[in-house]
């Protein structure tokens, strides 16, 4: 063994003065000299004096290569006395812009096209990014309305060596504002399902916001393509839309009539529909599963989710690379076309391991727990794609992917799931006005992937909720801290814990509220949608600056006094926006109870609350939508005490009744202002009814109906009120603007006056 090192010692002191010294490291200029040397030597990685190495040599030219200023690089190695080396490098600089300058350009200014462009000066010039930049400015023009925008480009030599001058020509035309866009030559299709995804729309009052109604070369073939694929899936297969076929007209200036020709051609049904190659389930069931029915249109879209549907059917129970093919017949006889859709079944899979890449900042375990599948399990595709579907769901991604990876053991694969870190936290301000807060201002900072044992990586990556909201407006000031933890103890069980605190001024009932306290809960989805809810609130609660002329129910709340309750609440909600609803439905029941000699606090009731809501897209054809929506509850006293001003019910207003002012419907005061004092029963219905004028604006009209009636467990609507109303719902920035007009139809005597107007409007910047 001694002998080995020694052996290898002596054999790498040879290698070692076998690399001959670098005596010089030279640069020579081919062409242009407009790179100093210093840049150059920047980027070379051998120097005199050190033995010479081909890989650093390399390096260099790669380096050289990639600071972008040269078009050339060549190495040259020579010889020198006293066995040393000269290394030589010859470089070709580029030629650089000196200056970018646009011609022709009247309506945009030059500062504004120069921002377009990734061509900047002091960089090499590069002609393939001058090309590209062409187009991301005829692109820009056309997106502002000059569809018939040219542009070109020239390069001139200036007066310093090395330096060029880029020119680009713009020819802008005239700015074209779209009228219309007219389908032509048609009979079987609506206009309406034709152009309903379409990006290319007329010109209206909010083109602004949206940046429609300009004509954009690249976005209107794809809208012909979706087109084409509507017709398609109506079962007129050889649809015929040329680009050479549409026309431009101009009923008048600067504005412009798209019109695209159609010629159908034939229309193609469903024939026989066979299935074939199955030997694990029966036919007869497997042809309940399609949903492509025999002469009826024959629909590409549907022939594929049929097939879709038996790979599931198939992959839920593990047969997880079963193939399945639709195979068109023309049947020459009928003039239909025949189905046989044609399966290869598989081996049954299992669970071999689960494997998780990509998550730079969650926690591994965040991602598993979400997961419908585990090692052992049958590999079940439903499964796989609802795990996807779950951890799409938690936000935390920019991408999910979940797919079934190879093994080396027979009828196994690992569950492989890859995942692309997104941005989990939020800080925000904004603005909001209303008709009853008027002004509001607020500022909100969230993480939806907190760690709150995790500083090093910013408190991110256990997958905890965390928020802090406070607002600040005319009449009403609030702060919330919240937190949850979604997993305890690693069940899908959540405790979370909110700390508020809140100052109201109710200048209609002649006085302020001060709130503040801690919330504790638990939240557990029991069964399908639906989700339990278990809570204890205490707080305190300030009645103050209670005017002397209020009602003695006012007066008789005034001071301090504290509230100590649990709730209790079951919901299950389908929404599918819980911004504007179009499609689902909610409903949820809530039970508190406060006080009593084991919550002990000096307010005792108990509370029971129903609400819930239907949403329905009735028509495709603007989008029209029915909203029902109901709620109510009651609040019931005990132990001798009376329902404090602070937890009795009130409608009225722009959130429910918009045909009354605010807190007016319900019980008042015998005084000369009849202020109201709420009740302790309350219901209230609404019914809206909305069409798509145009993205973002809805027309919508509504109808309300309710009352507030002052005994506890008092469902009677003798005295109700009711309204009806017509307003806009206008979505700016993701948050709807609403602008009402309410119309009371029965009230009281006191709350029955004219129309109102409600606006409301909240949003994040």
């Amino acid at each position: 063994m001694l002998f080995t090192g020694c052996l290898l010692f002596l054999l790498q002191r040879q290698l070692i003065a076998a690399d001959p010294l670098i005596g010089k490291v030279g640069i020579e200029y081919v062409g242009l000299r407009n790179v100093t040397e210093e840049v150059v030597q920047s980027h070379i990685k051998v120097h005199q004096g050190m033995p010479y190495n081909p890989f650093l040599v390399d390096q260099s030219i790669r380096s050289l290569y990639e600071s972008g200023f040269f078009d050339e690089i060549k190495a040259k190695q020579e010889e020198m006395p006293n066995k040393e080396v000269a290394v030589t490098f010859f470089v070709t600089p580029k030629i650089r812009v000196q200056e970018i300058a646009f011609d022709g350009n009247k309506k945009i200014r030059s500062k504004t096209l120069i921002d377009k462009i990734d061509t900047k000066e002091e960089k090499p010039l590069d002609e393939a990014k001058i090309k590209s930049d062409v187009n991301k400015l005829i692109e820009f023009y056309q997106k502002k309305g000059y569809f018939q925008a040219t542009v070109s480009y020239s390069i001139e030599k200036t007066s310093q060596e090395g330096l060029g001058k880029v020119i680009f020509h713009v020819k802008e035309g005239q700015c074209f504002k779209i009228s219309k866009v007219k389908i032509e030559g048609h009979a079987h299709v609506k206009d309406s399902k034709i152009k309903e995804n379409f990006k290319t729309k007329a010109w209206h009052i909010f083109s602004w916001l949206t940046g429609s109604g300009y004509f954009q070369e690249s976005t209107f073939r794809e809208d012909l393509d979706k087109a084409r694929e509507v017709f398609k899936n109506e079962g007129f297969l050889d649809v015929e839309i040329s680009e050479a076929d549409v026309k431009f007209e101009y009923p008048k200036a600067g504005r412009l009539t798209i019109v695209v020709h159609v010629k159908e051609n034939k229309q193609y049904f469903v024939g026989d529909v066979k299935i074939q190659g199955n030997t694990l389930h029966p036919t007869d069931k497997l042809i309940r599963l399609l949903r492509i029915i025999k002469n009826k249109v024959f629909s590409p879209a549907v022939v594929e989710g049929d097939c879709e549907t038996l790979r599931n059917y198939f992959g839920k129970d593990g047969y997880l690379e079963t193939q399945v093919q639709a195979i068109r017949i023309p049947n020459t006889t009928t003039g239909n076309i025949d189905l046989t859709y044609d399966i290869h079944e598989s081996q049954k899979i299992y669970v071999q391991d689960i494997t998780v890449q990509g998550n730079t900042k969650t926690k591994t375990k965040v991602i598993v727990r979400e997961l419908a599948l585990s090692p052992g399990d049958v590999f079940d595709l439903v499964r796989m794609k609802n795990s996807q579907a779950r951890l799409e769901n938690l936000r935390y991604f920019d991408e999910v992917s979940v797919t079934p990876e190879t093994t080396s053991i027979p009828n196994r694969k690992n569950l492989r799931i890859t995942v692309k870190e997104g941005r989990t936290g939020s800080i925000g301000f904004g603005g909001g006005f209303s008709t009853q807060d008027k002004f509001s201002i607020f500022v909100d900072l969230g993480q939806g992937n907190f760690d709150i044992k995790n500083p090093r990586s910013f408190f991110q990556g256990a997958g905890q909720k965390f928020r802090i909201h406070t607002s600040l407006g005319s009449k009403v000031m609030s702060g919330v801290i919240n937190f949850e933890e979604p997993w305890i103890f690693d069940h899908r069980l959540a405790f979370g814990t909110e700390l508020f605190a809140s100052r109201s001024k109710y200048s209609e009932s002649k006085y302020n509220e001060l709130r503040k306290g801690v919330e504790l809960y638990f939240r557990k989805r029991l069964f399908e949608l639906v989700e339990g809810r278990l809570s204890y609130r205490i707080e305190d609660v300030k009645i103050y600056n209670v005017d002397a002329t209020a009602p003695e129910t006012i007066r008789d709340s005034a001071g301090k006094r504290s509230v100590s309750k649990v709730g209790f609440s079951l919901s299950r909600c389908t929404y599918d926006n819980f911004i504007y609803q179009t499609e689902g439905s909610n409903i949820a029941l809530n039970n508190e109870i406060a006080g009593g000699p084991v919550l002990r606090g000096q307010t005792y009731y108990t509370r029971h609350e129903l609400s819930g809501g239907q949403a329905w897209t009735v028509c495709e054809a603007g989008k029209q939508v029915l909203l029902l929506g109901a709620k109510t509850g009651t609040v019931i006293p005990f132990g001798h005490k009376q329902v404090p001003i602070f937890e009795r019910y009130f409608l009225g207003g722009e959130s429910d009744m918009c045909g009354f002012d605010y807190r007016e419907v319900g019980p008042k005061a015998n005084d000369a202002d009849h202020t109201p004092l709420g009740g302790n029963t309350f219901s209230y219905a609404n019914a809206e009814y909305s069409i798509k004028i145009f993205d973002p604006v809805r027309f919508a009209t509504f109808y309300d109906i309710g009352y507030v009636n002052e005994r506890s467990g008092r469902w009677y609507p003798h005295g109700y009120n009711c309204d009806w109303g017509f307003g806009l719902r206008i979505f700016i920035l993701g948050a709807p603007l609403r602008l009402d007009l309410g119309f009371p139809i029965r009230g009281d005597k006191y709350n029955k006056h004219s129309c109102k107007f409600n606006f409301s409007f909240g949003t994040k910047f």
